[in-house]
């Protein structure tokens, strides 16, 4: 079952300047008067021997959910101001802020002022931008928190439903064949240990698996950095080994100067990215090339929006598409979060593009010369990756991206 989107919007405090977006002074963390606690979004566990504890990564994982709140203001701070009039070039530094973050958002959403349906881009992107943080708050229940997926595991489709565990309808019925309270899982399911029974099932096994066999696991494979379930089973999020264990989780661990935007690989990039397919729905939308084309299937797979390079193809061809696209929604938030650089063309710079430029046209030209950023993890995933219905944040490499 599937709820509608809730009217409720966050507060953003009003601008007196563009400056004030680039300083982030509104936003800035322990500002008390926009605290947002883990606690009172997450479900997360923090028990130090419980399955899928994230009590090890406690401290990263506040502070990249601090970030990852700070990233979406600042992305929605600057949406509200392409809204208002471009300032006169007088005023220096609101007029290169006014045109950082209107390229940024050509480059990932189209034209601010092009219009869907009878709204601009910028008026839909900034109340999705809203819609990212608010969507906890209107849920029924905390999203559950994480880490690593050594506490998922599979029972067949004839295992007694653990949905029903302390109901009357205890042991009557299988995953396969459920009450009427609950989703069918023909090809048996995945269930995560540690989580109440009632919401313990995390997916549907998609393909069909033969008596006796188990399933090829399809959680935090080597090229994720984080997966995500959503209704109409249980809303989770978990943070896989790869990006754990990455000393360069941070905003704040490089300097980005000359670097490439493929390598947005931080934890708040990958959670606001989350947000997007638990919160609003959103799937990983199919990629195009830079002509507008689909590309060709990848092991079988649709190739997905995944990176700077099909976010901005996305975008140029089909707008419709990328105001709902969960990586550019996050790339978005993250360039603009770098404050002191131009992003239009995917790679940090000192200074503008030209008016008029193409930013697909810019990235490939721009992305030979970057700078690679630094890792502790290795850039080398594969893309064998299972069909799934759950949702995933892959690792992108430094110069071009990997796909779920």
């Amino acid at each position: 079952m599937t709820t509608a989107l809730p009217t409720h919007t966050i507060v953003i405090p009003p601008l007196s300047s563009a400056s004030d977006v680039r300083s982030g002074e509104h936003f800035a963390r322990g500002n008390t008067d926009y605290e947002y606690k883990l606690e009172d979004y997450f479900e997360v566990e923090l028990r130090a021997d419980a399955p899928g504890s994230c009590r090890e990564w406690e401290t990263q994982m506040r502070e990249a959910w601090d970030e990852t709140v700070e990233i979406t203001k600042l992305a929605a701070a600057g949406t509200e101001m392409l809204l208002e009039s471009k300032p006169a070039e007088s005023r220096e530094e609101a007029y290169d802020e006014w045109v950082r973050v209107e390229q940024i958002f050509r480059a990932l959403f189209g034209k601010y002022d092009a219009k869907v349906e009878g709204k601009t881009l910028a008026s839909i992107v900034l109340n999705r931008l809203q819609e990212l943080l608010a969507i906890h708050l209107q849920a029924r229940k905390r999203v559950y928190l994480r880490c690593g997926a050594d506490y998922v595991r599979y029972i067949a489709s004839d295992s007694t439903d653990p949905r029903d565990i302390g109901t009357s309808a205890e042991g009557k019925y299988t995953i396969a064949k459920p009450s009427q309270a609950h989703v069918a899982c023909p090809n048996g399911a995945w269930v995560a240990d540690g989580i109440p029974q009632e919401d313990s099932v995390l997916e549907c096994e998609p393909h069909k698996v033969s008596s006796g066999n188990k399933p090829q696991s399809r959680w935090c494979l080597p090229m994720f950095n984080a997966q995500t379930t959503r209704p109409p089973h249980t809303a989770l999020v978990m943070f896989c080994p790869r990006i754990l264990g990455d000393d360069k989780w941070s905003l704040n661990s490089v300097e980005p100067t000359g670097r490439s935007a493929a390598a947005f690989n931080f934890m708040a990039t990958g959670w606001l990215h989350e947000i997007g397919h638990y919160g609003l729905g959103w799937i990983d939308e199919p990629a195009v090339d830079d002509k507008g084309k689909k590309l060709p299937l990848l092991n079988g797979h649709n190739e997905n929006t995944y990176g700077w390079c099909l976010a901005t193809n996305l975008a140029q061809h089909d707008p419709t598409r990328a105001i709902k696209s969960p990586e550019n929604f996050s790339h978005f938030a993250t360039a603009v979060y770098f404050g002191n650089w131009y992003w239009g063309g995917g790679i940090a710079k000192e200074k503008p593009e030209k008016d008029d430029f193409d930013p697909i046209k810019a990235y490939q030209q721009h992305v030979q010369k970057a700078v690679e950023w630094p890792s502790s993890g290795s850039d080398d995933a594969s893309s064998d990756w299972p069909d799934s219905p759950s949702h995933g944040s892959p690792a992108v490499s430094s110069g071009d991206e990997l796909y779920e």
